[in-house]
């Protein structure tokens, strides 16, 4: 890590593509672990895998139809 610094100011740091890469992830780590915790906090009633492909008329033919589009 530098620190470039311009009349005697702190002006930017310069880090290597692997940290900047760790803080990225590490930010959307935290990102997502606070929504999982404001979701798990909801007052609302959980349901079932089964219930949620019913609601979306959804069936496992059309998941592994989709799952079959998908590039990798």
């Amino acid at each position: 890590m530098k620190i470039v610094v311009k009349n005697n100011v702190p002006e930017c740091v310069l880090i290597s593509p692997e940290d900047y890469q760790y803080m990225v992830e590490e930010y959307e780590n935290a990102v997502l672990l606070s929504e999982a915790e404001k979701r798990m906090n909801e007052k609302t009633k959980p349901i079932s895998h089964q219930e949620l492909m019913k609601r979306l008329e959804l069936t496992n033919e059309d998941l592994d139809d989709l799952a079959g589009k998908r590039k990798f």
